[in-house]
């Protein structure tokens, strides 16, 4: 989908509402996305998965997946399968809100 920005401080808001959120709803630098609601009250439900998606197409966000070893030994698995290993949880990592120290065990599985 395509989207045509037209006032960059927009865009720098919504930014914004994350890396300067100072609140319990992203918690050692991780935010689940049933607090986008909360979050992102201002804005219309319906933008949530859009404001989401460029989030992370600019990395400001970056989804935790499941990682699910993949039934066939063929590396790269089928796209078939690609869907079953990389299920997201509906978490995300806002590097930027990532503590100094160690990360939590559940961000260190999904790192390896």
């Amino acid at each position: 989908q395509d989207i045509i920005i037209l006032d960059p401080q927009w865009l720098a808001d919504i930014f914004a509402t994350l890396v300067s959120f100072k609140s319990s709803w992203v918690q050692d630098g991780v935010l689940e996305e049933i607090n986008l609601t909360h979050i992102w009250k201002k804005f219309p439900k319906d933008m949530h998965q859009i404001l989401l998606n460029l989030l992370i197409k600019f990395g400001v966000a970056f989804p935790i997946k499941n990682n699910i070893a993949p039934p066939s030994v063929v590396w790269p698995p089928p796209p078939e399968e690609e869907k079953a290993i990389s299920k997201s949880t509906g978490k995300y990592i806002i590097p930027s809100l990532l503590p100094e120290s160690k990360p939590l065990e559940e961000l260190a599985i999904a790192w390896s």
